[in-house]
């Protein structure tokens, strides 16, 4: 019975496992990462290397334009392994209830719209490109789909505009679909790492860390540029904890001017959102050869 079937017949959706408790040693580590940066920075490249190097990927495309897939497919072409491309499913999905009809239902919804079995499958790793997108656009007009009531405005319903409650929405509907990526299996019981990327929001800091006053002129020489996940509401201040590194991805400019993709996973003094959890990687901007699946 396909998976169309197996819902039309009633019965209960397919769903990975549930994670099982235990002693700390018996834990299979759940690996989480979110890559910000600027555009071209690096962000899908990152799977693209990991494609290149084997690993199946199941990919979940909400980013503005879907552009992703050709940072990818031109990566592969260019180090001569085009046939890795058959280890990567591609998932589109274009509307919230898109997205939360796949968290809830993924093995299901994977056989339903790729016509992919998941047991077979079994990726390695799960990347949510454009996760940052998803929240500022897909998250932000579900929130305003609700009925306003009494303070409901014109400028509301096109919105254009958010009210204080809607932020309250939009910053649960974030978290709870975070939490639900991060918690997915395979059904074989083995873990899935996991990769969110956004771009970055940039931003003034005072060393001295007093806030910044507009219009302060001098205050203003003194201001350096920091960087962090562009996420809307309050949910760019809890996403970062629920992954186990946050990190930068930009390009410098190399021997002949060529790119040099970078990971930067320091916080510099509070001005970048660098994280790390249990294993320490270096400190500062690191050429991106790094293995995930090793970390």
């Amino acid at each position: 019975m396909d998976s169309k079937q197996f819902i039309k017949a009633g019965q209960a959706p397919i769903k990975a496992p549930r994670r099982k408790g235990g002693k700390l040693s018996q834990v299979e580590r759940n690996l989480k990462i979110m890559l910000f940066g600027p555009p071209g920075g690096g962000k899908t490249y990152m799977t693209a290397k990991l494609l290149a190097s084997g690993k199946k990927i199941l990919l979940l495309d909400t980013d503005i334009g879907g552009d992703g897939i050709n940072t990818i497919y031109s990566h592969l072409k260019e180090v001569g392994k085009l046939e890795m491309l058959d280890n990567m499913v591609h998932l589109p999905l274009e509307t919230y209830k898109e997205v939360r009809k796949f968290l809830d239902e993924p093995v299901a919804m994977l056989k339903e719209w790729a016509d992919i079995d998941w047991n077979e499958f079994n990726p390695e790793f799960m990347v949510w490109d454009g996760f940052g997108s998803f929240q500022q656009i897909q998250v932000y007009e579900y929130a305003l789909s609700f009925d306003g009531g009494k303070n409901e405005t014109e400028q509301r319903n096109e919105g254009v505009a958010a009210e204080t409650k809607d932020w309250g929405v939009i910053m649960k509907a974030t978290m709870q679909c975070v939490h639900d990526f991060n918690l997915i299996k395979n059904p074989n019981g083995s873990q899935i790492r996991k990769i969110v990327t956004m771009h970055e929001d940039d931003r003034s800091v005072d060393p001295s860390g007093a806030p910044v006053k507009q219009g302060d002129v001098e205050q203003a020489k003194k201001l350096r540029m920091g960087h962090k996940p562009l996420l809307s509401g309050r949910a760019s201040k809890i996403t970062p904890g629920s992954v186990d590194y946050v990190i930068r991805a930009y390009t410098q400019l190399g021997p002949g001017g060529k790119a040099i993709y970078t990971w930067d996973l320091s916080n510099q003094g509070g001005l970048n959102e660098g994280k790390v959890r249990g294993k320490m990687l270096p400190g500062g901007p690191v050429i991106v050869n790094v293995d995930p699946y090793a970390m």
